[in-house]
Parts: structure tokens; sequence; C-alpha cells
């Protein structure tokens, strides 16, 4: 019963609702022109995947990573954006001007940008 009366829940809901409605203008507007950039460039570094199951010790290689070499990663604010990954890219950046999160801690496999 607890879980329907948390008032984050219901925010993380309606901004789930307001991105999808918002997302045929995102593409149209703004992300297409970046796919089609940057879609046919071929790549300049090839990309890296870390795979593991849980305890393994892949969130604090991801962490060390992340925070030591100049690396493109998914954050969590970018994954609210998985429908417009640019968008959520660019989001991202001028959020937290491309700085690493440094905090080595997690939470049930989520990280915290500080």
């Amino acid at each position: 019963m607890r879980k329907y009366l948390k008032l984050s829940n219901y925010k993380r809901a309606l901004l789930s609702r307001i991105h999808r409605l918002f997302k045929p203008t995102i593409y149209y507007s703004w992300e297409k022109n970046k796919i089609e950039k940057y879609g046919n460039q071929p790549l300049k570094h090839p990309p890296i995947f870390i795979i593991g199951a849980p305890r393994t010790g892949s969130t604090i290689l991801y962490q060390t990573l992340t925070n030591k070499l100049d690396i493109l990663y998914i954050d969590n604010l970018v994954d609210k954006f998985h429908r417009n990954l640019f968008f959520g890219f660019w989001l991202s950046s001028k959020l937290y001007k491309h700085k690493p999160h440094n905090c080595f801690t997690s939470n049930r496999l989520i990280t915290h940008p500080y």
C-alpha cells in the first residue's frame, strides 16, 4: 500500500508520459539532423561493452573507466531519454558539464552522479 502513496513514483510516471508525448517533436526538430550528420561517419574508437553478472565488479570497472578516461557513457539521465539518445546526451552534458561522478557508490544498480 505504501508504494502507491509515494510522490516520487507519480512524478517519474508523469515525466515519462510527458517525454513520450514530446518524443516525435524532439526527434523531428532536433535529433534527426544529428542522426543524419553523425550516422554516416565511421567510428573513431571501437565501443566498449561491460557485461557481467551481479556482484562481479562490473560497476566498479565502469566507474573507474568513466572517471579516468574520456569516455561517452549512458548515465541515468540519458537513460531517461532512451527514446531520444542524442537529446539525452546533450542534456546530460549541459547539466553535468562532462564531470566524472567520483562517487563509487550505487544503490541497486543506480549510481548517483555526485
